[in-house]
């Protein structure tokens, strides 16, 4: 791994070759990503943890049967001038050269030679003009803006609208691609993926080189440089890896020793230096710098790479969008969804525990379908109990969610689980009643419970009864692992590879507790931890513990750390992604209680704050009471001595104080 991280330094620094044939820069992503991580060098880490996590991922892809993945396009046009104005028409052709080059139906497939021909790819990747808009409303997919800046270079002004460009739509819906005049030339640049949500994320095209006819130019005029674009926004590299004799990391692209010019003839560069074979360089690839005419495929690898990509988290959102309506090709990466179809997507109440049988509920309805939908109702019950139901007025139109607040229902003490289901109007169709209805357990506790607690993990349901987990931005959370201190699971929060734009607080807590009977109680945990590093930084993500008393409404800090106080390992920092493997690189901490002993409603909440730096893990979990019995066990012990033991369940050893 440290090599494979070395690799992904060295392209960063690596200046973009230009074409030896012309004075302008043929594609501008290194040069552009260059001065992304300069500006923001956690931006580099970001993509060096996502592409890692994609490669993993490949072998899975290669074991799939592929079904076509369709993806919605908006193409912003913005022009200082009519002739920058690239038509309707001219948008389209780009589109049709997307989907023939992305699906091996280009008709200049049969010129690539027949050993490279064995190893071609198809992705199987297609992609539709939106027809509708964020906000619900017809589109063509085309979204005009006329500028008073005469030409945008790579600092990300064209993709916003108050530096003269045009704001992204939603990227989890849309893959946006920006035409306007690039100064200097350039064709076109892009943004490499990583694990977050990016606005700036798509292609930027020159208008020059966009599409087929219209204002393209030769030789660069078969929209190739859109479909080279857009491989790298889906995650592919130069093929010969920005360096003499560099490794674009895709196994079945021969070794090359730099970008191809011109249309070279076969073999280009036999026996290379870099140890090609006979059939040379794959100078036809499109991902290398031939001419548009002498583009014409991608490989096997280059496929499952991109595939891999659209399955991670956030470009599978791509595949579910229904942004392209009743286009061909829109909707779940398998058809059209077409028709009324409304969804409970979300129940955000009720949800985990609860002090008070008094429960709000509330849940999110999406209309996915291409027609709005007008009155319509929403059922909902508790257990097995009588369904109830309620009347919403209005309309939710295209591509629309709306949260529903619901009456407040009474609850007992105990497990239950709360379902809703929404309703089509009268007479009416839902084409995809399979998300009509969703259901979430809950529980609401009663008095709490009497110490000793106790939590190890070590059950496979997580969390473990009555805990609950606090998710606020529904991406990675507290999770169970088979990693644990002188046991066999724990709890972490995998901060690897949680990216995140700020800092976001994940909470696992504990159920109710019943202090009143205590005896100055402790509340003891291990808590292992170890730093992210890079090129000599170091970068750490905060651990807290909260107390409340009144259910949750509020919480009381106990402990709170970060850096080189959250450390339990020897090596402060590491590249890898961190697994307590020794019982050394675990800590025990102690936190006195007995402020609350008068309490019987106590929870503690265990608090990640992620800053995308490094896993934490949490383990043995023991809340006790001392012990003021007369113990009789051959030693002689004062009788008022307090006695620990912990912890409790334990595997292999036991501590008595």
């Amino acid at each position: 791994m440290r090599n494979f991280i070395l690799f992904f330094s060295l392209v960063f620094i690596a200046s973009e070759y230009s074409s030896q044939n012309n004075d302008f820069e043929r594609c501008a992503t290194t040069s552009y990503m260059q001065a992304k991580h300069n500006h923001d060098p956690i931006s580099k880490i970001a993509h060096q943890k996502f592409v890692q996590r994609v490669v993993k991922s490949e072998s899975e892809i290669e074991q799939q049967s592929k079904a076509t993945k369709f993806i919605p396009v908006v193409v912003h046009v913005v022009y200082a001038n009519n002739s920058e104005n690239v038509s309707d028409a001219q948008v389209q052709s780009q589109i049709d050269v997307l989907n023939e080059d992305f699906t091996l139906t280009n008709t200049d497939f049969s010129s690539v030679p027949s050993v490279f021909q064995q190893v071609a790819g198809n992705p199987d990747i297609q992609f539709c003009l939106a027809s509708v808009d964020p906000d619900g409303n017809p589109t063509n997919g085309i979204n005009r803006v006329q500028t008073s800046v005469s030409s945008f270079g790579l600092n990300d002004n064209v993709k916003f609208t108050q530096t003269g460009g045009a704001n992204a739509w939603d990227p989890t819906k849309y893959f946006n691609i920006w035409v306007c005049d690039i100064a200097g030339g350039t064709l076109g640049y892009a943004e490499f993926p990583t694990g977050s949500v990016s606005n700036t994320w798509g292609a930027v095209i020159s208008y020059r080189y966009f599409g087929r006819g219209g204002s393209a130019q030769a030789p660069f005029n078969l929209g190739r440089t859109a479909t080279h674009e857009v491989g790298h926004a889906l995650g592919l590299y130069h093929i010969w890896g920005n360096g003499f004799c560099g490794d674009d990391l895709i196994s079945d692209t021969p070794p090359q020793q730099s970008q191809s010019n011109g249309c070279p003839s076969f073999p280009k560069n036999a026996f290379n230096s870099c140890g090609s074979d006979a059939s040379g360089e794959m100078f036809m690839n499109y991902m290398d710098y031939s001419f548009d005419a002498c583009l014409n495929m991608f490989s096997q690898g280059q496929s499952n790479r991109m595939n891999s990509v659209l399955n991670q988290f956030p470009y599978n959102g791509l595949l579910n969008s229904t942004a392209c309506g009743s286009n061909p090709g829109s909707g779940s990466g398998s058809g059209t969804t077409s028709g009324y179809d409304l969804s409970i997507t979300e129940i955000t109440s009720p949800s985990g525990t609860y002090c008070s049988g008094q429960i709000q509920p509330s849940v999110t309805i999406s209309n996915l379908g291409t027609q709005s939908a007008t009155d319509f109702q929403v059922g909902y019950k508790v257990d097995n109990g009588t369904e109830q139901i309620v009347q919403v007025s209005g309309t939710l139109s295209i591509g629309q969610s709306g949260a529903l607040d619901l009456p407040v229902i009474n609850v007992s003490s105990g497990n239950h689980s709360f379902t809703a289901r929404v309703i089509a109007a009268s007479g009416i169709q839902d084409i995809n009643q399979s998300n009509d209805e969703k259901n979430i357990a809950f529980t609401v506790q009663g008095l709490g419970a009497s110490l000793p607690f106790t939590e190890g993990f070590e059950g496979f349901s997580f969390p473990a009864n009555g805990w609950s987990i606090e998710n606020q931005d529904g991406q990675k959370t507290w999770e169970r692992t088979q990693v644990g201190r002188q046991s066999q699971a724990s709890a972490y929060v995998n901060n690897y590879d949680y990216q995140v734009q700020s800092a976001q607080q994940d909470g696992l807590v504990t159920p109710l507790l019943n202090l009143t009977t205590a005896i100055n109680p402790k509340l003891e945990f291990d808590l292992a931890y170890q730093m992210y590093s890079e090129d000599g930084q170091f970068y750490t993500d905060e651990f807290q513990v909260l107390l409340s008393t009144d259910c949750g409404a509020t919480w009381q800090t106990l402990y709170q750390a970060n850096g080189s106080d959250l450390i339990t390992t020897a090596i402060a920092g590491s590249q890898s992604s961190f697994a307590p493997l020794a019982d050394a690189d675990w800590n025990r901490l102690t936190i006195d209680l007995s402020a609350y002993d008068n309490n019987n409603a106590v929870q503690i909440k265990f608090v990640n704050i992620a800053q995308y730096a490094n896993n934490l893990y949490l383990d043995n979990v023991n809340i006790t009471s001392a012990i003021n019995d007369n113990i009789t066990t051959g030693i002689d012990l004062v009788s008022d001595e307090n006695i620990r033991i912990y912890p409790n369940p334990f595997n292999q050893f036991i501590q008595i104080e």
